[in-house]
């Protein structure tokens, strides 16, 4: 009986972590491995689903009979637009540059939508900020969840 894959035999990550030039060569080495790629989906969910435009028909069809179609949120798709990520997508550093003029710009909206559309990235970016920056953001983040679960702001 064989091992279950884990994701590190199926994906090695770059320096800045997932990207879409991570991502695109783990899907077409693993195409005809349905476990693989629902590793890949699973622990990477927002790159994955953010890379499948990038696919071939065949390789879209693929995916998509495992996991059904995907639509874009729009507000998540608007967020992309104004982030102007490089061809390696959504990463730890745009976030963190974008957290960082954000604070600057006192614009929570884009924290919060940062942190509602790239969880995972959003925490690793935090890493990346001066600490001050970072306690800046999560105590800001910290009213306005308390905000919203007492009813006075809605998300």
């Amino acid at each position: 009986m064989s091992e279950a894959l884990t994701i590190d035999q199926v994906v090695t990550l770059g320096k800045a972590g997932m990207s879409n030039e991570v991502m695109r060569p783990a899907i077409r080495k693993w195409i005809d491995n349905p476990e693989a790629l629902r590793l890949l989906q699973e622990n990477y969910t927002d790159q994955f689903n953010h890379t499948r435009r990038y696919l071939t028909v065949a390789e879209t069809k693929v995916i998509n009979d495992l996991f059904g179609e995907y639509k874009e949120d729009p507000e998540k798709t608007a967020l992309i637009k104004q982030l102007k990520p490089s061809h390696a997508g959504v990463t730890k550093r745009l976030v963190a540059d974008t957290l960082a003029h954000a604070l600057v710009d006192r614009d929570v909206r884009v924290i919060i939508l940062l942190r509602k559309h790239f969880s995972k990235i959003f925490e690793g970016a935090l890493e990346r900020l001066k600490a001050a920056e970072r306690k800046q953001i999560i105590e800001g983040l910290r009213r306005v969840d308390a905000k919203v679960a007492a009813g006075e702001l809605a998300l």
